[in-house]
């Protein structure tokens, strides 16, 4: 994997600490290759007390308001035979430059609405969501669309990237943007699997297959160039997970309660953060899909992509969570001033 950023790799450790959190029960194989594919083959997901898969099924799709659908091919499916990848190149060329949207819409013409790809000379090996949580990056995404859309669409993969972006103003909360995706990309599209992607991360070589194995959830990121391609540390899930729809509803998706990272932080939540970490294996059950707020603002089709843009109720969750989690150590500084 190309790591596109080298100027955020404090903020970059506590993003994939917060994905780790969620999956501490998970006991999968990190000595995974970048090319061999290796699944996590540790992982025993049926013995996880979780809430039911059916329960998280109806609170995902419970008063839906209809806004639209992901196109489907008029295609049928039941002629075709099931896609095979003939030729793979290995490593592939990485374009750096970004290209505008206009040229990329004229390139990737081929897309449905929504930025939804869907092979129609067989059948697609697997239907996936590429959630993408957003802010500020404008240039990352381009050189993502670009890259991301020539490497799936060359895999035979039913996928649509769904790029997912919080209101301005609010502190970014990548965990809590990736539950939105999933929640509101369900109710697009029958998705088997769930690619959750950092937006400055591009896949290097073409027989790492983006699909979601059955049985274990699976890390695609484990050698990046920024730490010379080897996993940054022990247990590292971070920046390019796949999991399938079942797998994300029994781990009940990632903590909500992760507000910032970095430079962001302020000093209260700062201080807070660890406590947070050592909760969340106690927790998991209860903060995640279920315990999911935000305000839907809209849903945009575009050629590229899917644009969700969300208001997270930074404010009031927050509150919640400082009271809950930090209240010994906002006793502690009252009582030292």
């Amino acid at each position: 994997m190309l790591f596109t950023n080298s100027f955020h790799c404090c903020r970059r450790i506590f993003i994939i600490v917060s994905s780790i959190g969620i999956l501490l029960l998970l006991h999968y194989n990190t000595s995974t290759t970048f090319t061999s594919q290796k699944a996590f083959k540790n992982s025993n997901m049926t013995n996880l007390t979780t809430p039911s898969t059916k329960a998280l099924e109806l609170l995902v799709t419970k008063n839906i308001t209809e806004m639209g659908k992901l196109s489907c091919s008029t295609i049928s499916t039941k002629q075709l035979q099931n896609c095979s990848i003939r030729e793979y190149r290995g490593r592939i060329d990485i374009t750096m430059e970004p290209r505008s949207i206009e040229e990329l819409e004229r390139k990737y013409q081929y897309l449905q609405p929504g930025g939804h790809f869907t092979p129609t000379d067989c059948k697609a090996l697997s239907k996936i969501a590429v959630v993408i949580p957003f802010r500020d990056r404008e240039e990352h995404l381009k050189i993502l669309l670009n890259h991301m859309h020539n490497f799936l669409t060359k895999q035979k993969l039913d996928y649509a990237i769904i790029v997912v972006e919080q209101i301005d103003g609010q502190i970014m909360n990548r965990a809590k943007l990736l539950n939105v995706g999933f929640v509101e990309s369900k109710k697009l599209y029958d998705w088997q699997c769930f690619l959750f992607h950092d937006v400055d991360v591009l896949p290097e070589d073409d027989r790492n297959l983006h699909t979601c194995p059955f049985e274990n959830p699976r890390h695609m990121a484990v050698a990046l160039n920024k730490f010379d391609y080897k996993l940054a540390y022990e247990g590292m899930f971070g920046t390019s997970s796949a999991l399938t729809t079942e797998q994300f509803l029994k781990t009940n998706g990632f903590s909500n309660r992760y507000w910032g990272w970095g430079g962001e932080d302020d000093d209260m939540y700062t201080s807070c953060r660890y406590k947070l970490l050592t909760l969340t294996k106690r927790d998991w059950s209860i903060d995640g899909l279920n315990s999911l707020s935000y305000k839907l603002v809209n849903i945009t089709f575009k050629r590229l992509y899917t644009h969700i843009l969300v208001d997270l109720l930074e404010e009031k969750e927050r509150l919640t969570i400082e009271k809950e989690f930090c209240k010994e150590e906002n006793e502690v500084k009252s009582y030292d001033k």
